[in-house]
């Protein structure tokens, strides 16, 4: 499996997870909006491609990886921004739900994001040193 695979995995796993439990013992229309899985697969679509950025620019361009790193966070942002216009142009309905779950599932990707590129970037800086 390549490193990158785990990384995108995760974090998708566990959220389908919490969601399902929410649904089996709560009440899902509360908390989670109907759009919640087209969500999911836009952030699995865009941390896959983030990771497979980073590894370019990690592999075969280590001196410029910054490059690269504001590079994706730039997409991510350019393409979140689209997202939401998108269904603010479809107008659809429950849009303060549709934001929440936006943001939640945003900063859970990012939080597992930041989690792994810094597990990587430990082993580098210990050689530096």
């Amino acid at each position: 499996m390549n490193s990158w695979i785990h990384k995108v995995v995760i974090p998708t796993l566990i959220l389908v997870i919490i969601i399902l439990l929410s649904s089996i013992f709560g009440s899902p229309s509360r908390f989670w909006h109907p759009a919640k899985w087209i969500m999911i697969a836009f952030f699995t679509f865009l941390s896959f491609f983030n990771y497979s950025l980073y590894e370019i620019g990690f592999k075969n361009f280590q001196t410029k990886f910054q490059n690269f790193f504001f590079l994706s966070t730039f997409i991510r942002l350019i393409a979140s921004v689209i997202f939401i216009i998108a269904f603010l142009i479809l107008k659809v309905e429950n849009m303060r739900l549709l934001l929440t779950n936006f943001f939640i599932f945003y900063f859970f990707y990012l939080g597992f994001e930041i989690y792994f590129l810094l597990g990587n970037l430990r082993p580098d800086s210990k050689q530096i040193r």
